[in-house]
């Protein structure tokens, strides 16, 4: 199973949003050989360090021989999905 890190700062319903939309295509797209998992950097900061994240909102998605990251604006799902490669792979 591959994993989608959400890394944010903070997990207010504003920023939640975002990923419970990519949950959702996700789910509606039959893919669910991925695992998401949310980050708050305010309480784990060290997690951010490991995967070299500097900035929030950022995706990474986690391959076993490379990692795959998204900066910025996250909010179009389908975007996210083909930007990471998720598309090709289905």
């Amino acid at each position: 199973m591959n994993i989608i890190r959400f890394y944010l700062a903070g997990k207010n319903p504003g920023k939640m949003r975002p990923v419970e939309k990519f949950r959702s295509f996700l789910s509606l797209n039959a893919m669910s050989q991925y695992k998401i998992e949310i980050i708050d950097i305010l309480e784990k900061p060290f997690a951010a360090e490991i995967d070299k994240v500097f900035v929030t909102p950022t995706i990474v998605l986690v391959l076993p021989t490379e990692s795959k990251k998204i900066v910025g604006d996250i909010s179009d799902p389908e975007k996210n999905a083909a930007l990471l490669g998720l598309l090709q792979n289905h």
